[in-house]
């Protein structure tokens, strides 16, 4: 069960050494993670991925250690940055996303308030991430059939939980192309519905 419902910045950048209770793993424990995440991703061809939302939250329910989740999460900032949806103004942005902040590029992004992971794409041999960190955004616009769904960064809906385990496939975490205009009339909502219907209709859903 996850600790953290929303992503706590300050402690995302905090250096202090964590209580033993969080920085040791077992060999078992990472086994049976990957065992599992590795067994669904072969019945059917997807991924089980988990929204990360702090640094303890990663070390309670990934197969990474204290530094490597406080790295995934630098990578995740630098792709909210370089693929994350992107606004002329802050009050366009806001009207969508509540939060948003002044990227390198002089547009506006929202703050992610986690990222995509799954456990069955770390290979513990390597040390190495086969996906990417993906951000994750909430969508606040009122009154929108989207407000507080999570949403990736290229329009994906996961839901409203950031609690649950959500099945995608392979494609979903993979690094994805810059995303460099910015968002058009009818706002990134539209993107992210016309998205969700495809996504169900090519599902059977």
């Amino acid at each position: 069960m996850k600790r953290s419902k929303h992503i706590n910045l300050d402690l995302m950048r905090k250096h202090a050494n964590p209580s033993n209770q969080y920085h040791k793993k077992t060999v078992m424990r990472s086994v049976a993670l990957g065992v599992v995440a590795t067994s669904v991703a072969a019945c059917d061809g997807s991924e089980e991925v988990e929204v990360i939302t702090s640094t303890f939250d990663c070390m309670d329910d990934t197969v990474l250690e204290m530094g490597q989740c406080k790295a995934a999460y630098q990578q995740a900032l630098e792709e909210s940055e370089r693929i994350g949806p992107k606004y002329r103004t802050e009050e366009q942005c806001e009207s969508e996303f509540n939060q948003c902040q002044r990227n390198q590029f002089g547009s506006f992004t929202p703050v992610m308030v986690g990222y995509l992971f799954a456990n069955s794409l770390w290979d513990r041999n390597s040390n190495r991430y086969g996906g990417s960190f993906n951000p994750v955004y909430r969508y606040f616009r009122p009154f929108s059939p989207l407000h507080n769904q999570l949403i990736t960064a290229d329009g994906e809906l996961l839901g409203e939980d950031d609690d649950d385990v959500f099945k995608l496939k392979k494609k979903s975490l993979k690094k994805k192309k810059s995303f460099m205009n910015t968002v058009s009339r009818g706002g990134f909502g539209s993107v992210a519905s016309k998205k969700s219907s495809y996504s169900k209709s090519s599902w059977g859903g």
